[in-house]
Formats: structure tokens, C-alpha cells, sequence
């Protein structure tokens, strides 16, 4: 039974990660996912407000009549 418990414990010993590498990823991770997360909104809004600009403006000026039937 020890050299199946020896074997376990080499094998858990590769995947051992240190507490400072512990810490940066705790940084790192949230400081990513924010990042990727702005630059999706971005350019989800920016085309938004392209088209809405190009619906409600017109020579310049806020126009609701490009949604009359007339």
C-alpha cells in the first residue's frame, strides 16, 4: 500500500501551485474578465448608437417623422 501512496503523492507533487502564483492569478483572472467584458459592451453599444443615430437624425436634427407612415 505505500508505494501506491508514494506514487499518489508524486503524482499530486507535479500539480502543486505556490501561494504567491495563487495570488497573481487572484489579480490577474477578475482584471481579465472586466477587460474582455468592457471591449464586448463596447461594441455592442457603439453600432447601437450608430443606428439609433441614423434612425433618429436627419441634415442634423432629431427627427421623429422618419417613423410616420406619411
Amino acid at each position: 500500500m505505500e508505494s501506491t501512496a508514494a506514487a499518489a503523492a508524486d503524482i499530486t507533487a507535479q500539480y502543486q501551485v505556490s501561494a504567491a502564483r495563487m495570488e497573481i492569478d487572484r489579480f490577474i483572472v477578475p482584471t481579465v474578465t472586466i477587460f474582455i467584458g468592457l471591449i464586448l459592451c463596447f461594441f455592442m453599444l457603439f453600432p447601437l448608437s450608430a443606428i439609433l443615430k441614423m434612425s433618429f437624425f436627419k441634415g442634423g436634427e432629431f427627427a421623429l417623422a422618419n417613423f410616420t407612415l406619411a
